[in-house]
């Protein structure tokens, strides 16, 4: 695919997923590390302005897109790279934790049926279209319309568009295996509650030096010996708290924890006791 391109718009910059990538991004401490030798320890999570942040960003996706589009393959509207993995575009961008902050807000997840990754739409926003994909899109909206199916407006669908605003019209297709079948199964929404947990879960562990595959495994013991529900529920509070070791924080708030919502009461009294001393 030597010569495709990808185009972006001009409000990319302030994208809600491009300040959300933004800040997973800040919140890495080995991407922190990349961008300022020395900066990855805790106290300097915020080296640059977030305007500066969000520039840098901005270039990094730019560079996983391009190196995603010349090596991927289209599956309807959606790029496959079959032997690559989320964490293998941080390679395509040129910093770690891209990969990882990409797949936070669904621009990127592992195939659900096969080996590899998918940037979901990526044609819709990064393809022209040929003069015979408008006439056939143009006459299945009419047939649509025939039928009493409405279609969601053109500036509706600009205002959605994620990487660029295009003149695309092209109605989703039944999907296509890697082999060209139609029987491929349709990909699973990206909202997975417990999913963006374990990702949470994950980033909160190896922003204190825990591997990826020790994070993991450390997370599948606790959902084992409490539940879903309850790791859920702790790694969201801890991602709100942010203790000091987070390991033995989702030990205390899965294993007992009705205890450790005593003891986070007892700290936030001791705390408001602190801050009404202070103020008498």
């Amino acid at each position: 695919m030597a010569g495709d391109w990808i185009k972006m718009r001009g409000a990319l910059l302030e994208h809600p997923k491009v300040i959300a990538v933004t800040r997973v991004l800040q919140q890495n401490r080995e991407f922190r590390e990349w961008l300022v030798p020395g900066g990855g320890k805790d106290m300097d999570a915020r080296l640059l302005s977030t305007p500066a942040s969000r520039a840098v960003t901005t270039a990094l996706l730019l560079r996983a897109w391009s190196a995603a589009r010349e090596h991927g393959k289209f599956l309807d509207d959606d790029l496959w790279l079959e032997h690559s993995w989320v964490e293998d575009l941080d390679q395509m961008a040129g910093a770690p934790g891209v990969g990882l902050a990409m797949e936070a807000v669904g621009w990127v997840r592992p195939h659900p049926t096969a080996k590899g990754v998918i940037l979901p739409n990526f044609k819709e926003f990064n393809v022209p279209m040929t003069e015979a994909e408008r006439a056939h899109n143009y006459r299945q909206r009419k047939k649509n319309t025939e039928n009493g199916v409405t279609q969601p407006s053109r500036k509706r669908r600009d205002e959605k568009s994620e990487i660029v605003t295009t003149r695309v019209e092209k109605s989703r297709d039944i999907p296509v295996s890697p082999n060209g079948d139609t029987a491929a199964a349709p990909i699973p929404p990206a909202d997975d509650p417990k999913r963006e947990a374990w990702r949470m879960g994950r980033q909160l562990l190896a922003d204190v030096g825990v591997s990826r595959d020790r994070a993991g495994a450390f997370l599948g013991r606790l959902a084992r010996e409490s539940s879903d529900a309850v790791l859920i529920g702790a790694i969201h509070r801890c991602a709100r708290e942010r203790p000091a070791d987070p390991k033995s924080w989702l030990m205390a708030a899965c294993r007992q924890p009705g205890k450790q919502a005593a003891l986070e009461a007892r700290n936030r009294d001791a705390a408001a006791a602190f801050v009404a001393g202070g103020d008498e």
